[in-house]
């Protein structure tokens, strides 16, 4: 049965008066429907502490020795004090993800701290599409954090899959991977991904150059992969005080939710 005309309007109006804000905060959420985690990779300062009454107390490390460790994640296309994500940093851990807008842009972070209109600490391109993990390290030469460089690779099921075995170089000179059989040179700042399946075990090395010129092992070791498991090996230069070794290996595990099957259409 169809409505009079009169009728139809009425209730059209009803539906935009009770759900106005319906279809933009749909519209709001798919803009912000992927995720960035950040990654800072370096020496940590040495351990010192004080013994105060019997009771041994860490001291903060110096000033800049390490990334500050709370920040703020903010889309620039924002006003102040907007859509601001807060996020704890660590050297070699991952952080949670945080909610970042499709398309290109960029994403300040900014010390927790710090006022809102205050200098961004830094500040990172973001890719158009994706989820993305931000690799942030001290310049190299550069005595503190408060100089830091990042690159942003692909992330979550597309870009990290289960099984995989991404391979990133921050190293300012290529590197050699053997992995397994094969044998791969890596360019500063590009990316390599393996699979891996479910139980098996692949020798894994890495080599760069030596003092002498020549090629040298930096690390060694075999990789292995449990369920629904990903691993990422990250090749960062040392920014310590006169580093035994220039070049420095860090692997991280982590538990992956695996991808839900698609559903078949009806």
């Amino acid at each position: 049965m169809q409505l009079p005309m009169k009728a139809a309007r009425i209730c059209r109006w009803i539906i935009a008066t009770a759900f106005p804000a319906t279809l933009p905060l749909a519209a709001e959420e798919a803009e912000r429907s992927r995720g960035a985690r950040f990654l800072a990779v370096g020496d940590s300062p040495p351990y010192q502490q004080v013994v105060e009454g019997g009771i041994a107390r860490e001291l903060e490390p110096p000033a800049g020795s390490v990334p500050p460790r709370r920040l703020s994640a903010v889309d620039p296309a924002l006003g102040p004090g907007e859509g601001s994500s807060t996020l704890e940093l660590r050297l070699g851990q991952i952080t949670g993800p945080v909610a970042i807008p499709r398309g290109e842009g960029g994403v300040v972070l900014r010390k927790a701290q710090a006022a809102a209109d205050s200098a961004p600490w830094h500040t990172v391109k973001r890719p158009v599409e994706g989820d993305f993990l931000v690799l942030l390290w001290r310049k190299p030469g550069a005595p503190t954090w408060d100089v830091p460089v990042s690159l942003s690779v692909p992330d979550g099921q597309i870009g990290a899959p289960v099984g995989s075995v991404s391979i990133t170089n921050l190293f300012p000179a290529d590197v050699g991977v053997q992995w397994g059989e094969s044998y791969h040179v890596l360019k500063p700042g590009v990316s390599h991904v393996e699979r891996l399946s479910e139980g098996s075990v692949v020798p894994f090395r890495i080599e760069g150059s030596g003092p002498s010129g020549g090629r040298k092992r930096y690390f060694s070791t075999t990789i292995s992969r449990n369920e629904n498991e990903r691993t990422r090996v990250i090749i960062f230069r040392a920014d310590g005080e006169s580093p035994r070794r220039p070049l420095q290996v860090l692997m991280l595990r982590e538990p992956v939710e695996p991808a839900k099957p698609v559903p078949k259409p009806q």
